[in-house]
């Protein structure tokens, strides 16, 4: 049974505009009627944008908003811990881990 394979010509990357673009490049992205998702992290604000405009051509969109790393901390937490382990989740991967 073959469980992967390595396509001998792969497709090149999709375009990927960079952030000088901004708004523009977004709009053009969300509205196009021949792209068929588009994924975005960022504010909330420029997500409900994005929402709003892939609506209409019913796009499938994936909206990663809001803040970095949220955490729920219940009343009763040790709050001390709560913010350490909040910490150490935050930074934890941002390069390279070595195991």
């Amino acid at each position: 049974m073959r469980t992967s394979f390595v396509c001998p010509h792969p497709p090149p990357p999709p375009p990927t505009p960079t952030a000088r673009y901004g708004p523009t490049a977004g709009a053009a992205i969300s509205r196009h009627p021949q792209l068929d998702k588009v994924a975005f992290t960022g504010s909330t604000e420029v997500g409900k944008l994005i929402q709003a405009d892939a609506a209409s051509n019913l796009k499938r969109v994936t909206l990663e908003c809001g803040g970095k790393s949220p955490n729920i901390i219940l009343k009763d937490a040790d709050m001390e811990q709560a913010v350490e382990t909040s910490h150490f989740g935050l930074f934890f991967n941002m390069v390279t881990v070595r195991l």
